[in-house]
C-alpha cells in the first residue's frame, strides 16, 4: 500500500469516528473493514450504532432470553448474550434482526455482514450454532449473503457477503440470524452490516474459517470410518482363468482395475449438456470423468415441464444420459408448493377432485416418457415439511395415492421421498428430523410404496460433524430402506475448509452401510444454484474440494491388482464393489483380453468371475 493510500484509509477511519451517533463498536468495525477493502470503496452502513435499538432478538420469552453485557475487547465494548433454554420447532423460532438498508442498493453493489461470536462461558453444549442471512423478503424471499457457523470458547469472526443482481429499494434487505438449534447460549458482538460499491475486489473481502468437530487429521472417527468402509464397501474379488475345455490355467498374468464403483457418486446437471460449444463439451467431459451417476431435473413449474421448450430439454437431457449409459434418477415428480407448480394447478385449488386428477394426469404423462429414456428412480415428492400447498387441498392421503400411481406406471422404479435440513446445521435441527422420521413411518403404515429415503445436504459453515452424521443415519436406518444423499453442496469461501469437509462428509456417508449414494448439487460454478459449492471454477480450474473428490474416488477408494493365476487358475484380492477391467495374458504376448464385470457383494461379501482364454484359436 502506498503512503497516499495509507493516508486515505486513516482519513476514512477518522471520518467514521467523528460521525455523530456512531458508537465505538461501529467505529472499530468500519475502520477494520476500510483497511480490508482498501481506499476508494464507498461503505454505507445499515445502522449507526450497535445496541438494543438496532439489534433485536425475538422468540418465546420463556425459552429465548437476551441481554447486553459490557466487555473490554479491541473490536467492541459490549456483546449480546442470547440463551435458548428449550427445544424449538424451527431455527427461526429464536431470531436476531438488524435494521433494513437505509438507502437503495444498486445492482452490482455488494452487501456484507460481519460479527464476532463465542460460546457463553460455562455453557453447554460445547459449541453454539447459528445461520444468518442478508435477506430480502418481498416480493419473494431471497438470500443475498449467508453467514453461518459454530462457535468455540474463544471469540472468532464470522463474515458473509454477496453481490446484488438487481436494484433494491431502501428498506428491502436486513440481517436475520437463526439461533433456534436446541438449547444453547451464544455471545455475539461487533456487528457490521454494510453496502459496498461495485468497485470492491471480492478477493480483498474478509471471510470466515470453517471448523467442525472431527476436523483434525488424527480424529478418532477416521480409523472407525476406514474399518466401516473395508467392511461395507469391499469384498474378496476372485477371478478364475480356464481354457476352452474348462481346465484351470496356471501362471496367467492378470491385471484388474476398478472401472466404476457400485456406490453411486453422482451430480445434478444443467441443460448446458445440450449446447454445441467448447464450454458445453468440457461440461459433458467433466460429468463423465468425475461421476458414475446423475440426477436430471423434472420440475413441473411453468418454468419447467409445463413450458414446451423446457420439457423438450428435460427429455433430451435424460436421453443424453441414456446415450452415454450413465445411470440416473429424476428430481422431482411433485414439489408441493406453488412456486414449483404450474399456474393451471393453482387455479384448481378449490376443487380437490380436479386438483388430484390433474396431478395424476401429469404423472401419467411424465413417468412413461422418462421410463423410455432410462429413468427408473425418482424423488416422488420433496420437502413436505415446509410445503403444504398440495396437502392442504387433498390431505396426506393424496401423497400415498401419488406414490401408488407412480408404482402402477412403472412397477420397477425406485421411489424416494426427499427432505431438507436433516443432515445439516450441525445436526441440531431435531424437530425437522423428528418430523421426517414420523412422516416416513406414517407413509409406510399407510401402504405407500416407498423404496428409499432421500436426505438433502445443502451445508453451510455450521457444518455437521461426521460422527453426528452417523448418528442421524443410524436412526433412519431402522426403516430398512436405502438412504441416498440427494443434494450435497457446501457454501463457504474457505476453500481449504471446504475441501476438508467435502472429504469428511463423503467419507462418513460412504462408510455407513445404509447409504447407497451421494449426489452433489452440481459441480461447475456458472451452472450451480449455490456457486460457492462448486468443484470447478468458472475458468475451468479445479478447486481444492474437486481435487479431494478425485483423490478419494481414484486413489483412496480405488482398486488395482496384479498377479498370476495359481494351480486352480485363480487370482484374488480385496477390492471395492463395482465394475472392473480385467486383462489376462498367457504364453507371452499371444493373448490379451479385457473383461468388464460387476463385483457385487453376495452373502459372504465375495465376488467370483471366470475368464475363459481361447487358447489355440
Amino acid at each position: 500500500m502506498t503512503i497516499g493510500e495509507q493516508i486515505k484509509g486513516a482519513l476514512a477511519s477518522l471520518v467514521l469516528a467523528l460521525l455523530p451517533g456512531v458508537c465505538p463498536d461501529l467505529t472499530a468495525s468500519f475502520a477494520d473493514l476500510g483497511r480490508e477493502v482498501g481506499p476508494g470503496v464507498r461503505i454505507e452502513p445499515f445502522f449507526d450504532e450497535v445496541s438494543g435499538r438496532t439489534i433485536t432478538v425475538s422468540g418465546n420469552p420463556e425459552t429465548v432470553r437476551h441481554q447486553w453485557i459490557e466487555v473490554e475487547h479491541p473490536q467492541f465494548d459490549r456483546f449480546l448474550r442470547i440463551e435458548v433454554s428449550g427445544e424449538t420447532t424451527d431455527p427461526w423460532n429464536a431470531l436476531l434482526h438488524s435494521p433494513a438498508n437505509p438507502v437503495p442498493i444498486r445492482a452490482g453493489a455488494w452487501v456484507l455482514v460481519s460479527f464476532h461470536g463465542r460460546n457463553s462461558p460455562g455453557s453447554k453444549p460445547d459449541s453454539a450454532f447459528f445461520k444468518g442471512y442478508l435477506e430480502r423478503n418481498e416480493p419473494a424471499w431471497m438470500s443475498l449473503a449467508e453467514v453461518s457457523g459454530a462457535t468455540s470458547d474463544d471469540w472468532s469472526r464470522h463474515v458473509g457477503f454477496g453481490q446484488v443482481t438487481e436494484d433494491l429499494p431502501a428498506g428491502a434487505v436486513r440481517l436475520s440470524v437463526h439461533l433456534g438449534f436446541g438449547r444453547q447460549s451464544i455471545d455475539l458482538a461487533g456487528f457490521t452490516v454494510a453496502i459496498l460499491d461495485g468497485s470492491v475486489d471480492p478477493m480483498a473481502l474478509p471471510s470466515s474459517t470453517l471448523t467442525y468437530d472431527g476436523m483434525a487429521d488424527d480424529a478418532p472417527w477416521r480409523a472407525k470410518a476406514a474399518a466401516m468402509i473395508a467392511a461395507n464397501r469391499m469384498g474378496r474379488f476372485a477371478i478364475q482363468v480356464t481354457d476352452p475345455a474348462g481346465r484351470p490355467v496356471e501362471g496367467a498374468s492378470i491385471e484388474v482395475e476398478l472401472a466404476k464403483h457400485a456406490y453411486a457418486f453422482g451430480t445434478f446437471f444443467s441443460r448446458l449438456v445440450l449446447d454445441d460449444t467448447p464450454q458445453a463439451a468440457d461440461y459433458r467431459e467433466w460429468i463423465q470423468a468425475n461421476f458414475n451417476h446423475a440426477t436430471t431435473p423434472l420440475y413441473w413449474a411453468d418454468w419447467g415441464w409445463a413450458d414446451p421448450v423446457r420439457r423438450s430439454e428435460y427429455l433430451r437431457m435424460a436421453a443424453w444420459l441414456q446415450e452415454i449409459d450413465l445411470p440416473a434418477r429424476g428430481h422431482v415428480l411433485l414439489y408441493p408448493g406453488w412456486t414449483f407448480a404450474p399456474a393451471e394447478l393453482r387455479a384448481m385449488a378449490d376443487s380437490p377432485e380436479d386438483f388430484n386428477a390433474r396431478v395424476v394426469a401429469h404423472l401419467e404423462e411424465i413417468v412413461p416418457l422418462m421410463r423410455a429414456r432410462g429413468i427408473r428412480e425418482y424423488d416422488v415428492i420433496n420437502e413436505l415439511r415446509e410445503l403444504s400447498d398440495f396437502t392442504d387441498i387433498v390431505g396426506m392421503d393424496g401423497v400415498v395415492g401419488w406414490f401408488r400411481k407412480v408404482r402402477e406406471l412403472d412397477p420397477g422404479a425406485v421411489l424416494y421421498i426427499n427432505e431438507n435440513s436433516i443432515l445439516t446445521d450441525g445436526g441440531r435441527n431435531r424437530a425437522q428430523q423428528d418430523h421426517y422420521f414420523n412422516l416416513i413411518r406414517w407413509l409406510l403404515e399407510k401402504g405407500a410404496p416407498l423404496d428409499g429415503i432421500g436426505m438433502q445436504g445443502h451445508s453451510s459453515e455450521a457444518a455437521t460433524p461426521p460422527e453426528v452424521i452417523w448418528s442421524i443415519l443410524d436412526r433412519f436406518a431402522v426403516f430398512g430402506l436405502p438412504i441416498r444423499i440427494t443434494e450435497y453442496d457446501l457454501g463457504t469461501r474457505d476453500e481449504g475448509g471446504q475441501a476438508a469437509y467435502d472429504r469428511d462428509f463423503t467419507t462418513a456417508v460412504f462408510s455407513h452401510p445404509a447409504t447407497v449414494g451421494m449426489t452433489r448439487w452440481g459441480f461447475y460454478e456458472p451452472q450451480m444454484w449455490r456457486p460457492l459449492g462448486a468443484m470447478i471454477r468458472a475458468d475451468g480450474s479445479l478447486k481444492p474440494n474437486g481435487e479431494a473428490h478425485r483423490r478419494l474416488l481414484f486413489e483412496t477408494w480405488h482398486t488395482r491388482g496384479r498377479g498370476r493365476s495359481d494351480e486352480n487358475g485363480e487370482f484374488a484380492c480385496r477390492a471395492f464393489f463395482g465394475s472392473y477391467r480385467v486383462r489376462v495374458g498367457f504364453e507371452g504376448a499371444d493373448f490379451e483380453s479385457v473383461v468388464e464385470f460387476p463385483l457385487l457383494p453376495d452373502a459372504d461379501g465375495n465376488g467370483l468371475s471366470t475368464v475363459v482364454i481361447p487358447i489355440g484359436r
